[in-house]
């Protein structure tokens, strides 16, 4: 008789021959394929179920050969599969006698997925309770011992437990050992629930009360401390010792933060007392500070003193952001961004960093060849001696005999990592770069990065910013010169924003602390506030979350065009569909 196959096995045979010739394999002994069998040919009863134990669920999941490893299976974490049986989400566990084998078959629920078409497992037993073998229909149902199989074990094991219990009812009290009867409890009286003593008797715990240190004691101990050359923590806050290390690691300290100046009395104060506190604060870089701070931030984002030195600061970098919003209504998310900073990780940005060094070595063999005596170096944070409020990170400093000293900026766009054109680029409307009437490729002067460039040479002091765009195909490079009629427009705009929005938050935290902690409006899968991280928006107006986190949705940057949540894209399918 011929073996009447599912379509799940022809399936198999076209993603996988291998898997199809084991799948065969295993149903041999069945004679049928359990996938192609119909719900009414199982009993959902108690009637056939094999006497499946712990011992044998163990025995299968764990000490098991692979068919394809040879190995033991030990697959401990499918062990814990019991959790999606309490759960609830193991549906309608069927059992069939078939040559003195037992094919359990089961239904099981995605656990992160619920409204996913349900997983389906099927299960070979012998009649005395061992496992020979299993299969699923999810990604690791190849292996035979996914969590969805354990699950339907467990199953299985509980549904042997009921009937053990249900077959032990009707047994005659002698055909059992004698056991003695429990005695009922005697002496008690029904009572209302509002006279009884639910407190719980606390048993009094016999301990030597130890006495606290007085001074001497203290810096006995810490004297002794010292000696053993330990850094204790308590070491650094208690006199003379806080004085001595202090001195000892003078080196190590970092430079104070111009604005750590918060303080809780300041919390309740409103705006424009704060905006005539802010402008009394003082505010003051001298030279050395300046050098200080640029050489212990040569690392710029892989070292901490550079973010505490650009809290409270206008980088360069967000110049624009800042010119375009509204100091009436400031962007929460750009506030936390300036007080508050704190790493980003993107795949574009990873790609940028890993990156640079390529681009800056390509822009040296370009430009070193009608330069005398070029050089590139590093650069850390650069804080205006004139505008303490702002600040600019360029990717390196440029010097040559013939044109002074000037920044470098460079820009490695992710969208072009694999194939890009100079010509296709710059005609994006996203792109920082544009051609002019004549086909000249040039720099945006209405993109953010033109922004960032003048703030750099204008805080820098110097006379240019080689303004460079690197891919693996082509290097585009323009030297942008000082625009002192943009700088003082963008200057005032920035001034007068860190003044009457910065300042503010950074003395009192009035934007951060009076949003009321129930009605922070959270957004995304994470369920989370806007903390400055790229959002992208869906864009089905029903949509009960509208805006979630680029890495939250596994996108790599901001899409170009209309972007729908897979929440809504499963609401728009299903409306198409009825």
């Amino acid at each position: 008789m011929a073996l009447k196959e599912s379509s799940y096995l022809d399936q198999l045979r076209i993603s996988s021959p291998e898997a199809a010739d084991r799948y065969l394999d295993k149903i041999k002994q069945l004679n049928c394929d359990p996938y192609a069998l119909s719900e009414v040919d199982f009993d959902y009863g108690l009637t056939y179920v094999p006497p499946i134990a712990s011992m044998d669920i163990l025995t299968y999941i764990v000490f098991t050969h692979s068919f394809y490893t040879h190995e033991q299976m030990r697959a401990y974490k499918s062990l814990a599969a019991y959790k999606y049986f309490k759960s609830g989400i193991v549906e309608k566990v069927g059992f069939k006698v078939i040559n003195d084998l037992v094919l359990l078959i089961g239904k099981v629920q995605h656990s992160m997925r619920a409204r996913e078409t349900k997983l389906r497992v099927w299960i070979i037993a012998e009649t005395g309770g061992s496992i020979c073998t299993a299969h699923c229909t999810c990604m690791a149902g190849l292996g035979e011992v996914c969590s969805h199989v354990t699950a339907v074990l467990y199953a299985a094991e509980h549904a042997a437990y009921l009937k053990q219990q249900k077959n032990e009812k009707n047994v005659a009290c002698t055909d059992v050992k004698s056991t003695w009867p429990v005695p009922t409890q005697s002496g008690t009286h029904p009572i209302e629930a509002a006279s009884l003593d639910w407190g719980k008797v606390i048993e009094e715990k016999n301990y030597k009360e130890i006495p606290p240190m007085d001074d001497s004691e203290m810096l006995d101990l810490l004297q002794e401390l010292q000696n053993s050359n330990c850094d204790a923590v308590l070491m650094r806050h208690v006199e003379p010792f806080a004085s001595q290390l202090s001195d000892e690691n003078n080196e190590k300290v970092s430079i104070p933060v111009l604005f750590n100046v918060y303080h809780k009395k300041y919390e309740k104060m409103p705006l424009d007392d704060l905006i005539q506190l802010g402008m009394k604060c003082k505010m003051e870089v001298t030279q050395n500070i300046r050098r200080e701070i640029e050489d212990k931030t040569q690392d710029q984002r892989k070292c901490a003193e550079w973010y505490r030195q650009r809290t409270g600061r206008v980088t360069a970098s967000i110049f624009k952001d800042v010119c375009r919003t509204n100091v009436e209504k400031p962007s929460l998310s750009l506030i936390k961004s300036i007080c508050y900073p704190r790493k980003i990780s993107t795949r574009a940005i990873r790609w940028g960093i890993n990156h640079e060094q390529l681009a800056i070595d390509a822009y040296k063999k370009e430009t070193s060849r009608n330069h005398r005596d070029f050089i590139v170096n590093t650069i850390g944070l650069v804080v205006s001696m004139k505008w303490p409020q702002l600040d600019a990170s360029p990717d390196g400093f440029v010097y040559c005999d013939c044109c002074a000293a000037g920044t470098l900026e460079v820009k490695c766009p992710f969208s072009l990592r694999e194939n890009g054109n100079l010509q296709e680029y710059a005609s994006r409307k996203d792109s920082c770069l544009e051609c002019d009437k004549t086909g000249t490729v040039k720099m945006n002067k209405k993109h953010k990065y033109y922004y960032q460039v003048q703030a750099q040479i204008f805080i820098c002091k110097l006379n240019y910013c080689d303004f460079v765009v690197w891919c693996p195909n082509f290097i585009f490079i323009e030297r942008v010169l000082p625009d002192i009629k943009f700088w003082e427009e963008i200057k005032d705009k920035v001034l007068n924003f860190h003044a009457k929005v910065i300042m503010p938050e950074l003395l009192g935290r009035y934007y951060t602390s009076r949003v009321p902690g129930g009605n922070i409006t959270k957004w995304c899968f994470c369920n989370n506030v806007d903390d400055g991280q790229p959002m992208v928006q869906c864009s089905y107006e029903n949509c009960n979350i509208f805006w979630f986190h680029i890495g939250c949705v596994n996108l790599l940057e901001k899409p170009k065009t209309r972007w729908t949540c897979s929440i809504c894209n499963q609401k728009l399918f299903h409306d198409y569909a009825t």
